[in-house]
């Protein structure tokens, strides 16, 4: 990684644009309302990718752009009706070899076997209060072995702010605040919704949660085209160092953190009714300026050995200690590993 603490940016060089990773949001609500989910999905109303539009834009998004995995996410994205159509058309997009579901699992003993033959990875975030029962844990890794996939459970006991309502007035506060963003920046969480390819998943969702919004989520995004300028249109706005709109309202990856909680639809957004100044960490923020990925609640080493602490106990609690040993291996493995891939941030699903 270069010493600033960015991947190379997609925006740089020829050929095919490159990236960590995309994400598409197969259902924008959820059958959780987590208090820090950074889709917002609380607040937002029913909707579902549409398959035959999706293998469309990803096709055409193809042409100039790869992706090292692709990662189906919501809200839960297991509540979309027709998931293996998705895949079939994510699949044959070709903008990705690799997919990735990001769900709660709760709702993972559903799927058909047409869902696990179709992906390489199920992420499962394991929220306090509201994890997977252990029978279905072990139903859930019975099947992934028979079909080969990469089954991990990732414990989420804590978040950060995800946004303000009302936003700030202050420029120079906004531009550190992008500086420093690790959706943006670092894991490149690139979202393609609607037709539209945006360069965080936080651009496409907090003006749609915004009660008096003056933009439209497209404003921060680009329309995914059948045309010769569209690559260019994506290098120019992965490499622009202009903030968007609704990073006036974002707290990027500095928001201050707290505890992970499920709480009321209906009051959700009045937590976020504060301006950024009261809402970010600036000891966080100062941190990421003087050392990119430097934070503890962000992949620091401190981090991922409380993480192995808390998941080792769950698998203990719930009787499965061959699944200890299970899950063990894969970590040392990565531990001696050439190379690491970056922990994905803590979303929805």
């Amino acid at each position: 990684m270069p010493a600033n603490g960015r991947r190379d940016s997609p925006a740089e060089g020829r050929g095919l644009i490159r990236a960590e990773a995309c994400e598409v949001n197969l259902a924008h609500h959820c059958n959780l309302a987590c208090r820090g989910c950074f889709h917002l999905s609380p607040i937002l109303p029913k909707r579902y990718a549409d398959p035959v539009e999706l293998r469309t834009k990803l096709s055409w998004l193809a042409r100039c752009y790869r992706a090292g995995s692709l990662r189906l996410i919501g809200g839960e994205p297991l509540l979309h009706p027709d998931i293996p159509a998705v895949i079939a058309a994510v699949r044959e997009s070709g903008v990705s070899s690799r997919l990735v579901v990001v769900t709660n699992g709760l709702l993972l003993g559903r799927m058909p076997d047409a869902f696990w033959a179709g992906v390489d990875k199920v992420r499962i975030s394991s929220y306090p209060g509201k994890a997977m029962p252990g029978a279905l844990l072990r139903e859930c890794r019975r099947k992934a072995i028979r079909f080969g996939v990469d089954l991990r459970l990732a414990l989420c006991p804590e978040f950060r702010e995800p946004f303000s309502i009302p936003g700030t007035e202050d420029a120079g506060l906004v531009g550190r605040i992008y500086r420093t963003c690790l959706h943006a920046h670092v894991w490149q969480c690139h979202t393609v919704d609607a037709g539209y390819f945006y360069k965080c998943p936080q651009s496409r969702f907090i003006p749609a949660a915004l009660p008096d919004a003056t933009f439209s989520p497209q404003e921060d995004g680009i329309p995914i085209e059948d045309s010769p300028e569209f690559a260019g249109a994506v290098r120019s706005y992965l490499g622009s160092p202009v903030p968007l709109k609704s990073c006036r309202h974002c707290l990027g990856s500095v928001g201050k953190k707290f505890d992970h909680e499920l709480v009321e639809r209906s009051t959700w957004a009045r937590r976020q009714d504060r301006p950024v100044e009261d809402l970010v960490d600036l000891e966080c923020l100062a941190r990421l300026e003087a050392r990119p990925s430097s934070d503890p609640g962000y992949g620091g080493a401190v981090y991922h050995l409380n993480r192995l602490r808390d998941y080792l106990r769950h698998l203990i609690a719930q009787r499965s200690l061959g699944a200890v040993a299970a899950a063990l291996m894969p970590r040392l493995r990565r531990r001696h590993s050439p190379e690491r891939t970056p922990p994905v941030a803590p979303s929805s699903g």
